[in-house]
């Protein structure tokens, strides 16, 4: 008789020893059954040491990030110094280098860099280039890098802006090679035909790996999200649960590109814009009057009195411009005809008076006279006079003249104009709103203006209140498309924070997109997660409404987005484009691409979540712990997938309110107070493990997951050494009592040099056989001392060997 285990399955905690199928066991500690197969845990790897009580754990940066700035003096290197190259390295905007060649000479000859010594080679990511003098630098320059000092290699070409003098020039680029040296090299001429200066260069490092990882502890539950912008240069991540109820962001956006942590709400105005119109025709019109052409031949302009000069006075809407002709043009030859002073033109800002000015005003014509003094001297002598000194003509007077005339006499001419708007009043408003050094957008706040009436062309004069100092650095103005704010804002303009007021001098047709949606993250969220589409979702302190953000604007959560449900909520979980809302009661389906479309449905089964920590995602579905086991939710439905393990009873002794649980090689790892289980939803094989923790994270980047365990974080399964592994069969029962005397285990690795097996044999429940078998004995038959013969047998295997079979004869010549 032989009794062979080649199929090593799970545990089945409610079914009876003798009654579990033939594959499954008792006892199934530190062991992996994918496929049937024993494989053993590895041992956990020691990550780092962290605080007691820690119930919170992220790493930040895994894959690289930018380092420090790694600039200093002592590593100064130049194509030639007229002020010396340690100043552009000392850490100071008062000092500067200064090269030695001027003008044309730089291109391709001056540089500056750093020589970081024989074995410290560095891996530059970033430069922060601080010029000294407007003007004084190149267009462009290239960054080199070099092994020796000699060979230098293209990296990448940087614009300069030659002019910007108050802030660091920043750029980014990708290098995957270390050099000992590194420089900017010139690669176009110098603006001001002089020297190249520089305040200060600051190079940054690039740190690869787990160096580059930044762990983050909370001795509080804190639900972490990974920015939802893609290719985020700053690293993001997002945080609920802080202690000042604030959701918080850290990323590489503090000096250099430090780490630094902010709240996510960005300042906004407190106060509303005040706006001033000044209509187009309201300005100094002295400017306007340009008077030509009269009283001459076609193309002969007459000059005007520099005495008397142009004058323009106005009523109303109503314009008078008053010139006077000094009578200084003589014939050289045949004299001219009078009949040309009817052909008067006036410019307003360049344009004809019958002509829109600026698009908005047209000039229309309501008298155009002249009074004349001895009104020309007639080419056979004398003067001729077609009107009375005194008489004011109007333009259309319509006499033929007669003369042929020699010279123009003084005389005044006096045009009255009616202003007319070729377009109506459109009515408008305007809002601000302030723009962080990380280009992210704040609320309007308080800003949006009283309505006002303009017509284009019109200047209308923004007052925008004092900037709120801090990270702000833009501030970004926007102007409603109509008097209805329902309509919405266009882009008007950026400018600088500090920049007070602004003018608007812009038509409809020069505003650009639509303001993006705004809103302030709520105070007191918790359940942070992220969803596919870059929106982040979390519950309201209410605890039944859920905030979403603006895609891929983690600091824009419109309350226009917001869905509520009828429990109270727990926590969340996703896959796909779908939101799993785990609640006290029923769960909810938040399914959708955007925030605006969203649908919510209940799913119509009555397993409530006990703890928010044991929420974990997957691929394809969500599991959470509830009263009677742990529920998988996916394609819309939820089940009970651990009702074939456990009983309501046995689930309850496991404490499953206080447990923890993540989602790594398609398996659920739960932890509680009294275990710790794993899951395989494809086998649908339990399996226990010895390990413990307070707070799990999965970093998908290298696919691991990490423990927090009283004082250190460790690595599952990081280590080079299995783990002992206990597996214990069902209680096979036989046909009829026999005894085994001969025993083989057969390893999956025929190789095997090391580790051991110990196997141990049970009858009526009472050990009677323990035994170790070494690694030389592995794969080998080996015997078994005499034992009663029994009908009921288990066998047990401890282990750190992987092993593909147990096998036990009555014979040798069994196997």
């Amino acid at each position: 008789m032989k009794l062979q285990i080649e199929k090593y399955g799970g545990l089945i905690p409610r079914t009876e020893a003798k009654l579990l199928p033939d594959t499954a066991a008792q006892t199934a500690l530190n062991c992996n059954l994918t496929a049937g197969n024993l494989r053993v845990f590895k041992q956990t790897s020691l990550e780092r040491t962290i605080a007691a009580g820690v119930k919170t754990i992220y790493r930040r940066g895994s894959i690289g990030r930018p380092g420090a700035v790694v600039s200093g003096a002592g590593y100064a290197i130049s194509g030639g110094d007229y002020l010396a190259k340690t100043n552009a390295f000392d850490g100071g905007t008062t000092t500067q280098w200064a090269s030695s060649q001027t003008t044309t000479a730089i291109d391709n000859t001056a540089y500056i860099g750093q020589n970081f010594g024989a074995g410290n080679s560095k891996k530059i990511c970033k430069m922060r280039l601080r010029l000294a003098t407007s003007g004084n630098a190149p267009t462009t320059a290239m960054i080199q890098r070099s092994l020796n000092g000699s060979t230098w290699t293209d990296v990448s070409e940087m614009a300069i802006d030659p002019t910007n003098t108050g802030s660091y020039q920043e750029f980014t680029f990708t290098s995957t090679t270390a050099a000992q040296y590194w420089r900017l090299l010139a690669t176009s001429d110098c603006q001001n035909s002089g020297r190249w200066y520089v305040a200060e260069l600051q190079m940054v490092d690039w740190v690869d790996g787990e160096d580059a990882a930044e762990w983050l502890d909370f001795v509080t539950l804190c639900n972490i999200a990974k920015g939802c912008i893609n290719a985020d240069e700053y690293n993001r991540i997002l945080w609920t649960g802080d202690a000042d109820g604030e959701l918080k962001v850290r990323g590489d956006f503090g000096t250099a590109g430090a780490a630094e942590t902010r709240d996510a709400t960005i300042a906004k105005p407190t106060a509303p814009i005040t706006a001033t119109v000044t209509p187009f025709w309201a300005a100094d019109k002295s400017s306007w009057a340009i008077i030509a052409n009269f009283g001459l031949q076609p193309g002969i302009d007459c000059p005007i009195d520099p005495v008397t000069g142009i004058t323009v006075s106005e009523d109303g809407e109503t314009l008078t411009i008053r010139a006077r002709y000094p009578g200084s043009y003589t014939a050289a030859s045949g004299g001219i005809w009078i009949t040309d002073i009817r052909d008067i033109a006036i410019n307003l800002a360049g344009i004809g008076i019958m002509s829109p000015v600026s698009n908005s005003i047209i000039g229309v014509a309501q008298e155009i006279r002249y009074k004349n003094e001895a009104y020309c001297t007639l080419a056979g002598g004398g003067v001729a006079n077609e009107n009375e000194d005194t008489t004011w003509i109007p333009r259309d007077f319509g006499f033929t003249p007669a003369y042929y005339h020699a010279k123009m006499n003084p005389f005044d001419l006096v045009i009255t104009l009616s202003l007319v708007y070729a377009v109506s009043l459109s009515s408008r408003y305007y809002c601000q709103r302030y723009v962080t050094d990380i280009v992210e957008e704040g609320d309007p706040g308080q800003s949006i203006s009283t309505m006002v009436e303009a017509r284009t062309g019109d200047t209308v004069t923004l007052a925008l209140g004092a900037a709120p100092g801090g990270n702000v650095e833009n501030r970004r103005i926007y102007r409603s498309a109509g008097s209805i704010l329902n309509n919405g804002f266009l882009f008007l303009d950026e400018i600088a924070a500090a920049t007070a007021n602004y003018s608007d001098t812009k038509q409809d047709t020069e505003l650009a997109e639509s303001m993006p949606a705004y809103g302030d993250p709520p105070n007191e969220m918790y359940g942070l997660i992220r969803m596919p589409g870059g929106i982040l979702a979390a519950a309201g302190s209410n605890k039944h409404d859920i905030y979403f953000s603006e895609p891929f604007i983690p600091c824009a959560w419109p309350v226009e987005y917001m869905q509520t449900v009828e429990y109270e909520i727990v926590g969340f979980g996703a896959y796909g484009n779908t939101l799993i809302v785990c609640t006290n009661g029923k769960p909810e389906l938040i399914i959708g691409d955007h925030p605006e479309l969203f649908c919510v449905r209940q799913i119509p089964v009555n397993q409530a979540c006990v703890s928010a920590q044991g929420i974990c995602s997957s691929r394809g579905a969500v599991f959470y712990p509830s009263p009677d086991g742990l529920v998988m939710v996916s394609n819309g439905t939820a089940q009970l997938v651990t009702e074939k393990f456990f009983t309501r009873e046995q689930w309850q002794e496991l404490q499953p309110d206080t447990m923890i649980a993540e989602v790594h090689d398609n398996k659920v790892f739960m932890f509680t107070d009294v275990g710790t289980w794993v899951y395989d939803p494809a086998e649908e094989a339990l399996v226990t493990t010895d390990e413990e923790a307070s707070a799990l994270f999965y970093e998908i980047e290298d696919d691991s997951l990490y423990l927090a365990q009283t004082t250190s974080c460790v690595k599952w399964e990081g280590g080079t050494e299995n783990k002992t592994s206990i597996w214990k069969s069902k209680k096979f029962s036989l046909n009829r009592p026999a005894n085994f005397s001969c025993a083989k285990i057969i390893a999956a690795d025929y190789s095997i040099t090391t580790g051991n097996v110990i196997l141990r044999l049970y009858t009526n429940d009472t050990l009677v056989y323990t035994g170790t078998i070494p690694a030389a004995q592995i794969n080998l038959s080996f015997r078994l001392p005499v034992m009663r013969k029994e009908r009921d047998w288990e066998i047990e295997v401890e282990t750190t060997v992987n092993i593909d079979k147990l096998i036990l004869t009555q014979s040798m010549g069994e196997f």
